[in-house]
Formats: C-alpha cells, sequence, structure tokens
C-alpha cells in the first residue's frame, strides 16, 4: 500500500464509523434533530404511539401531497421526505369531541384560551366546533409555528409517531 494511501485509510475508518452510527441512531433506533423552534427540543426519539393519542403528547407530523393546502414553501418549513417538506413536530392540545375555535384571536379549546396563539401571518385557519372523532389540532411551543393556526383541524392519519423530547 502506498504512503498517500495509508495516511488515508484511518481517517476515512472514522467518517465511516461516524456516519455509521449516526444512520444507526437515525433509523435504528428513532433519533431525530429538530432544527427548528417549534418545539423546546432538539434532540428528539420517535416513540410508537399504540393507536392512542393524548392531549399534550408531542408528535411527529408528515405532510404528504393530500395534506391540506396551505403554505408549506415558506422559511421554516424546509425540504424534506414528508411531501417535499420536513416532518413537523407540534403538541397535541384537542382531540376530537372537543370544542375549538380557531380565528384572527388564536386558539380556544373548550372555553379556554391558548396563550401566545394568536396567528402572526393573515393567512390563518377559520373554524368554530366541535373536532370530529379523528382529528386533531396541534400547536408548536413557538408563537411562529407552522400549526394548526394556519391548516386547522388535522386528520390524525398524517401522525406518523410520538415524540420524546431528549434535551
Amino acid at each position: 500500500m502506498s504512503y498517500n494511501l495509508q495516511r488515508l485509510v484511518f481517517p476515512l475508518s472514522i467518517a465511516v464509523l461516524i456516519v455509521s452510527s449516526l444512520l444507526f441512531l437515525r433509523f435504528g433506533l428513532g433519533f431525530n434533530l429538530n432544527l427548528t423552534p417549534s418545539i423546546n427540543g432538539t434532540l428528539v426519539r420517535e416513540t410508537p404511539l399504540n393507536g392512542k393519542i393524548e392531549k399534550g403528547d408531542y408528535v411527529l407530523v408528515c405532510p404528504d401531497d393530500n395534506f391540506p393546502k396551505i403554505n408549506l414553501v415558506r422559511s421554516h418549513a424546509d425540504r424534506g421526505p414528508c411531501g417535499g417538506v420536513s416532518p413537523l413536530f407540534k403538541r397535541v392540545i384537542a382531540l376530537g369531541g372537543d370544542y375549538v375555535e380557531i380565528d384572527s384571536t388564536g386558539i380556544s379549546v373548550n372555553g379556554r384560551h391558548i396563550a401566545s396563539s394568536a396567528p402572526i401571518l393573515a393567512d390563518h385557519a377559520n373554524f368554530k366546533g366541535v373536532i370530529q372523532e379523528g382529528y386533531v389540532v396541534l400547536s408548536g411551543d413557538h408563537q411562529g409555528s407552522l400549526d394548526s393556526r394556519y391548516f386547522g383541524c388535522l386528520n390524525s392519519r398524517y401522525i406518523k409517531s410520538g415524540v420524546a423530547i431528549i434535551f
């Protein structure tokens, strides 16, 4: 083996080990990096839902071509594997059977206004009524989050997994 090739073997081996470890963490163990302020966590792990979604749960939403038509090309909806955008990490704030109002003042669930939920952009959703079973209302932990203030009540089929915040 030539001297130049020998000098490359160790750094390449380390690089392959690092990439393999990262792929295992992502695809083998379900770890994911949240690079947006939508939820208060940078490292998250996907968790099974076991068929039950509850208020307060953090979830991973994966938009597809049938996702409610909103402007998913906003600066905070980066390109990714979910219908051309990155997965959305959100908190469930209402479920089927809850009375919800979504308007220019924000979101109210069962008569209780959600703090800091007023939409920033003019193209907000408008909804007033009882949520159908199988639908949810989602919120980010950040006022600038792309959430139900803009896309309204969401069919829970778009929820791909639960999310546990590591840090």
